[in-house]
């Protein structure tokens, strides 16, 4: 059983949606999860599995909070298995361009990515993004 942190940034609630969704489908992994706004980068250290997610806003930002966490983040994710998700609308130019910032700073940060970022078109509550929520987290175990 890998103790898993799932690390959310959420403005309108959606991507908090997504963290619980994916909590209940990691469920007897141990997770946990945490708004970012109220995570220190020293969270990190007690998990062995690291999730992270955010929305994407404006023309391709991570939410705010998110954001500011990820400015001055300098941690060793070198021995961690990451995994990111992000929310975003089809619509716009940046869609989930938030899972691509993610993914660049897991790399910033010596980490490698499990499997490939789960990028959400939508509301999550969806019945397809459910699925797709549901079969990424298949994945995920699988490879811890």
């Amino acid at each position: 059983m890998a103790k898993t942190l799932i690390v959310y940034g959420s403005t309108t609630g959606n991507t908090e949606m997504v963290a619980e969704q994916i909590m209940e489908h990691l469920e007897g992994h141990d997770p946990v999860m945490q708004d970012v706004a109220d995570t220190n980068p020293e969270d990190f250290q007690d998990y062995e599995v690291v999730i992270m997610g955010s929305s994407t806003w404006d023309d391709g930002l991570l939410q705010a909070d998110f954001r500011e966490f990820a400015e001055d983040l300098d941690i060793d994710l070198s021995n961690k298995k990451v995994a990111v998700f992000g929310l975003g609308d089809a619509s716009y130019p940046a869609f989930c361009e938030a899972a691509s910032i993610l993914e660049e700073l897991v790399g910033k940060l010596g980490g490698e990515l499990l499997i490939e970022p789960l990028k959400i078109d939508g509301f999550p509550d969806e019945e397809e993004n459910e699925e797709k929520i549901k079969a990424w987290c298949t994945n995920i175990v699988s490879k811890i």
